[in-house]
C-alpha cells in the first residue's frame, strides 16, 4: 500500500465499535475526547478524497501515552 492508497475496510468490520469499546475509550481519553453522536461523526466522515465514510467513534487523543493505550 503506497502513502496515497487508503486502505480498505471489509464489510464485516464495520459495526465493530461497541459500548464497551467506548466506554473504554472514554476511560483512556476522558469523555470529552470521545465523539459518537451522528451529528458530530458526520463531520469527520469525509476529507478531499473520495468516497465519504461515517467513522463509528471519533477519539482525541492528546498525549503519546493515550495513543499507545488506544
Amino acid at each position: 500500500m503506497s502513502a496515497l492508497t487508503a486502505p480498505q475496510i471489509a464489510p464485516e468490520n464495520y459495526g465493530k465499535v461497541d459500548s464497551t469499546v467506548v466506554e473504554e475509550l472514554r476511560r483512556i481519553v476522558g469523555a470529552g475526547g470521545v465523539l459518537t453522536s451522528r451529528e458530530d461523526l458526520s463531520l469527520y466522515s469525509y476529507d478531499a478524497t473520495l468516497p465519504e465514510f461515517q467513522p463509528e467513534v471519533v477519539v482525541f487523543a492528546t498525549t503519546a501515552e493515550q495513543v499507545v493505550k488506544i
